[in-house]
């Protein structure tokens, strides 16, 4: 069921799960990073611009969206890929699993 896999349901119950995927939705928080780290950090989640090029961040490459201020909520199918980016750069997360 984490995965979007049922075996067994009603029509309508799969139909339901045929609407909905499954994301995941992160909590992180970087105190322990300097600020020049904490730029570091959200330029490679986020990506950035400089003039008229955008370089793309990781959120582009999973299809990630930004929620809020160090919330983010990415397809479950990368959460191994996100959640490995934030334990390199020494941030403290918390990961939600929601349907959508």
């Amino acid at each position: 069921m984490w995965e979007g896999r049922t075996l067994y349901a009603k029509p309508w119950l799969r139909e339901l799960f045929e609407l909905h995927k499954p994301y995941a939705l992160i909590t992180y928080s970087t105190p322990k990073l300097s600020p020049m780290e904490g730029v570091v950090f959200v330029q490679r989640l986020e990506g950035r611009r400089e003039g008229r090029y955008r370089y793309p961040g990781l959120l582009d490459e999973v299809e990630g969206v930004k929620v809020g201020r160090g919330v983010i909520l990415v397809p479950f199918k990368h959460l191994r890929k996100v959640t490995k980016f934030l334990e390199e750069a020494g941030a403290e997360y918390v990961v939600r699993r929601i349907w959508m």
